[in-house]
């Protein structure tokens, strides 16, 4: 085995994708490239130099040589000026400023949390208090747009007695006559249903406290 196949497969045990590349140049040189390479630099550089403006492509301000004494002149008086401050940092930092800085950010992280705390309450206090007052004025408004409801006893104690009376009279046979006959005190005063009239009624309601005479209709 000459040394090109001891190569070839150490690069088949490292799995070398050299291995099967091929061992041609995969790039051509055209005939007499290089003995022909310095004659085309030369004329390319001659047709460069022919193409090339004769005019120049950059500019100068306006007076700028006229100008350019001073502006030299008034760098080196700045320099001057920056070189008379003192070479001393003009600041000085309190005594054990630094031992000291740790304790003094974290009291003031804690005071800044208390703080934030506080404001967050306060905020949930005006929530809760707008909450409350806007309840309040629903409730309200619920109140006085819906009416109340009608209580009967309370409407028939405002009736006056004499509309009471009238009303019993002339409707006396629209009433349950069983529940009249209970509601009555004695013995005497209960008779058949069948026989039950306004005379009944009046005498019943007359002698439970209702002495005014009725006529009946």
């Amino acid at each position: 085995m000459n040394v090109q196949d001891e190569i070839i497969k150490e690069l088949q045990d490292m799995h070398s994708p050299l291995a099967t590349a091929s061992r041609l140049m995969p790039y051509a040189v055209p005939g007499r490239y290089f003995e022909n390479l310095a004659p085309v630099l030369i004329a390319n550089m001659e047709d460069a130099s022919v193409t090339t403006g004769k005019e120049n492509v950059f500019s100068i301000p306006g007076n700028y040589f006229d100008q350019l004494p001073g502006q030299i002149l008034a760098t080196i008086r700045t320099e001057e000026s920056i070189a008379a401050f003192p070479e001393h940092i003009p600041y000085e930092n309190p005594e054990n400023y630094f031992d000291a800085l740790p304790a003094t950010i974290l009291h003031k992280a804690r005071h800044e949390k208390a703080g934030a705390f506080i404001i967050k309450w306060q905020q949930a206090i005006r929530w809760a208090a707008a909450a409350i007052l806007v309840l309040g004025v629903a409730f309200g408004a619920y109140k006085f747009f819906t009416p109340a409801p009608l209580d009967a006893t309370k409407a028939l104690a405002e009736l006056p007695e004499e509309t009471i009376r009238e009303y019993l009279v002339q409707n006396i046979d629209d009433f349950d006559t069983e529940l009249i006959l209970n509601n009555l005190n004695t013995d005497k005063d209960i008779r058949s249903a069948t026989g039950l009239d306004n005379e009944d009624i009046i005498q019943y309601l007359n002698e439970t406290g209702w002495n005014a005479q009725t006529d009946v209709n």
